[in-house]
């Protein structure tokens, strides 16, 4: 009392002499947070003396409730103290909090691996931008506060506005390689899914793209204004499977889609490593540009895959002392033998032998198989049975 009559009397009130409210024990964040699609509390409370502890997100909107995150990504949590009666207000400080993304978000490579990945902004400037995998490396960049990607699809999260309008677009890479015996192709039938995660307003498109040259697929240029309907009678490319087209929407994704790919080594006299390539895209943005926090994420879904074996004999037809002529003739695991065209003068045709001199083995036009174990050039001769 004495203290606040001895202040009042040199014209000074309480607060102008009072000592700072203290942080006791400063706020902790919480660990281990993954997203969820909801709200989730980013920091354990602090503990004063002399005042209330406040919270925000902002630096200027504060409350005295804890502060909480839905996206994932890094929050930055500022704490302050406001005074009581007989203290001054303590100026706190901030803490990092971090919200993590859910694990891999469902997805599996299923028999593809992770080749290459590349992110960049590209100015909007109108419909009709196209740019290539890459291209990408000579794109501008709008903005780099902080951006994110993985190798488990394409994704990224942005801090930052973008100064014109623009798209940001994430491209990346998967191959698959199989080695092929001689005379043989193998197809891949792959069931997945396209799946994508939006926390913006932005529209978002996830496509995917598949050729059996990479270097060719890197160079592929992709409209982000397609109006991609299948990829046979869409106006998308030939190479594109499919696309997802989102907004706003979280965990979003396509029926069970199958593909084939195909890994040929039909004509090959020994075997070969032959390898299928993956475009994956995600482009977010339009002519509104690209808001101050977003992320957005699109990748794929191994659902399942079989494989199918082919074998081929090649054929020649040798007229063994006749004349005439006949093409050659490919077999894929069965079929029926081209019908004699060969004739000689006095003789009529018996057959087809595998050697100049051997038995008839096959009769004319008769069903021939490919197999594992009997398969590539074959040439059959002509027998012919004298009049």
């Amino acid at each position: 009392m004495l203290a606040a009559f001895a202040a009042a009397a040199i014209g000074l009130t309480p607060k102008a002499w009072a000592t700072m409210a203290g942080v006791t024990a400063a706020p902790t964040p919480v660990t281990g947070l993954t997203y969820t699609g909801n709200a989730q509390t980013l920091v354990n409370a602090g503990t004063v003396s002399g005042g209330t502890m406040q919270y925000s997100l902002d630096g200027s909107s504060w409350s005295t409730s804890l502060p909480s995150g839905t996206d994932w990504g890094t929050y930055t949590v500022y704490y302050k103290v406001a005074s009581d009666a007989t203290h001054t207000d303590n100026p706190g400080g901030t803490i990092t909090a971090i919200i993590g993304k859910a694990p891999s978000y469902g997805l599996t490579l299923g028999p593809w691996t992770f080749d290459d990945v590349i992110t960049g902004w590209t100015g909007y400037e109108g419909a009709g931008t196209s740019i290539s995998f890459n291209g990408l490396n000579d794109s501008k960049w709008f903005g780099n506060t902080y951006r994110y990607n993985d190798t488990d699809g394409c994704g990224y999260a942005y801090i930052g506005t973008t100064t014109v309008n623009s798209k940001y677009a994430v491209y990346s890479t998967y191959t698959h390689t199989e080695t092929v015996p001689a005379y043989t192709r193998k197809v891949l039938v792959w069931s997945y899914q396209l799946a994508g995660w939006a926390s913006s307003a932005l529209p978002q498109t996830t496509a995917l793209y598949a050729a059996d040259n990479l270097a060719y697929l890197k160079t592929l240029p992709v409209d982000f204004t397609e109006d991609y309907a299948d990829e046979d009678n869409g106006s998308g490319n030939f190479y594109h499977l499919a696309h997802l087209v989102q907004q706003a929407q979280w965990g979003a994704s396509t029926s069970v889609l199958t593909a084939r790919h195909g890994f040929d080594n039909s004509d090959g006299s020994t075997s070969a490593d032959i390898t299928d390539a993956l475009l994956l895209t995600q482009v977010i943005g339009d002519v509104t540009g690209v808001n101050n926090y977003v992320h957005n994420w699109g990748g794929f879904k191994d659902a399942g895959s079989s494989w199918e074996t082919y074998y081929y004999k090649h054929i020649t037809y040798d007229a063994n002392g006749g004349k005439g002529s006949m093409a050659g003739q490919e077999i894929e695991n069965s079929g029926t033998l081209t019908a004699n065209a060969f004739t000689r003068y006095g003789y009529t045709f018996a057959g087809w032998a595998t050697s100049p001199n051997g038995s008839v083995i096959y009769a004319d036009e008769a069903a021939i198989t490919a197999t594992e174990s009997d398969k590539g050039p074959v040439t059959l001769y002509a027998k012919w049975m004298s009049q």
